[in-house]
């Protein structure tokens, strides 16, 4: 039986240094803002490898850029609802419009209500 072993990166410096030791020939970008939401890489028959960032995760981060982003008056008087349909707007249009080739990152939704 194989064993697989469980890789923790401390930063996205070393995510990206691991991915050029492993993927010679390939160029995997990589978003450095969501680091914390790095899940892995994809692979499969006919699909060519990918970097795979959680979605929940990700926009969570993408809540917490943006609140910093505001004034803090603005940012006390915003509720959660408003900050999390900010960070999934600033998400489709931003990082799932973005297109960088054949290895353009993916994102993993673990909870099928968030599609």
């Amino acid at each position: 039986m194989n064993s697989f072993k469980s890789i923790n990166f401390k930063n996205n410096q070393e995510l990206e240094g691991y991915l050029e030791e492993y993927y010679l020939d390939t160029v995997l970008p990589t978003y450095p803002e969501f680091f914390e939401a790095f899940v892995g890489v994809i692979e499969g028959k006919g699909i060519e490898p990918k970097v795979c960032y959680d979605y929940t995760k990700t926009i969570d981060i993408i809540m917490d850029q943006l609140s910093k982003d505001e004034d803090e008056m603005c940012a006390e008087d915003k509720h959660y609802k408003d900050w999390h349909g900010d960070a999934v707007e600033h998400f489709e249009f931003n990082v799932i419009g973005a297109y960088y080739g054949n290895h353009t990152p993916v994102f993993l939704y673990r909870d099928m209500e968030e599609v």
